[in-house]
C-alpha cells in the first residue's frame, strides 16, 4: 500500500505543480481527460481511489489525514455516479471557468498536501 500512497502523492504534487506554473495548460487537459471517459467510469475510479486509501491508511503516521482523503474520493465517486450528467457538467465548466488566481492557489495547496502524504508514510 506504500507503493500506493507514493503513487498517489507523486501525481497529486506534478498536478500541483502544473496548476501552479501552467494554469491555462491545466484547464484544457482537464477538459479534455474529463470527456474523454463516461462520467460514472470516473465515478467508479474515484470511489475504487477512495477504498484503497482507506486501506492503506495504516501505512502512515497519521491515518486520520488518509481516511479523510478517501472519504473525499468516495463522495466525489459517489457524486459521479449519481448526480445528473447536467450537474457534473455545470461543476467542472465551474472548475474550468475557474481564473488563473484560483487554479494557482489550488496547485499550491495540492503541493503541500503532497509533500504532507510523502512525509507521513512509514518506511
Amino acid at each position: 500500500m506504500q507503493y500506493f500512497l507514493y503513487l498517489l502523492a507523486g501525481l497529486w504534487m506534478v498536478y500541483g505543480f502544473i496548476c501552479l506554473f501552467f494554469p491555462y495548460q491545466q484547464k484544457k487537459i482537464i477538459t479534455s481527460s474529463v470527456y474523454a471517459l463516461p462520467f460514472w467510469l470516473w465515478g467508479v475510479i474515484s470511489f475504487v481511489v477512495g477504498l484503497i486509501l482507506w486501506y492503506s491508511a495504516g501505512a502512515v503516521s497519521f491515518p486520520l489525514f488518509v481516511k479523510v482523503l478517501a472519504f473525499l474520493s468516495g463522495v466525489k465517486g459517489l457524486f459521479f455516479l449519481f448526480l445528473p450528467k447536467p450537474l457534473i457538467t455545470k461543476m467542472i465548466d465551474w472548475w474550468t471557468g475557474a481564473s488563473q488566481v484560483v487554479v494557482r492557489i489550488y496547485g499550491a495547496i495540492a503541493i503541500l498536501l503532497a509533500y504532507y502524504l510523502f512525509s507521513i508514510i512509514i518506511f
